[in-house]
């Protein structure tokens, strides 16, 4: 039997399907933990409703207090950038509102209740 002639024949399709797993097996291992990990109750959360609330907002200060330093980087690396030439005013002007409006947002939706 001719060499060349061997290799043209199909392939089973079991051998397609373990390349198929092998190409994707990362993403199914990534995707059967994470599920496993949403779906199996977290021992410390007993009393859910108090511990996640009280997580939660630990968590939205904690992200809250990075956010304040990202914005005073930006305005500082804007600000820099506008001194140099290389940004318009008016675009330092834009940044600076933005960063002052996303962060005075609680306090102007007090405001206006």
């Amino acid at each position: 039997m001719n060499i060349a002639a061997s290799s043209a024949l199909p392939q089973p399709k079991l051998l397609k399907l373990g390349a198929l797993l092998k190409a994707y097996a990362p993403i199914i291992i990534m995707a059967a933990v994470l599920a496993a990990l949403m779906l199996y109750p977290d021992p410390a959360f007993a009393d859910a409703k108090a511990k996640v609330a009280e997580n939660g907002k630990k968590g939205f200060d904690l992200f809250l207090e990075w956010a304040q330093y990202a914005a005073g980087a930006v305005i500082i690396g804007i600000g820099l950038m506008t001194m140099a030439g290389r940004v318009e005013l008016k675009t330092f002007g834009f940044a600076a509102l933005g960063c002052g409006i996303v962060f005075s947002a609680a306090v102007i939706v007090e405001y206006f209740r």
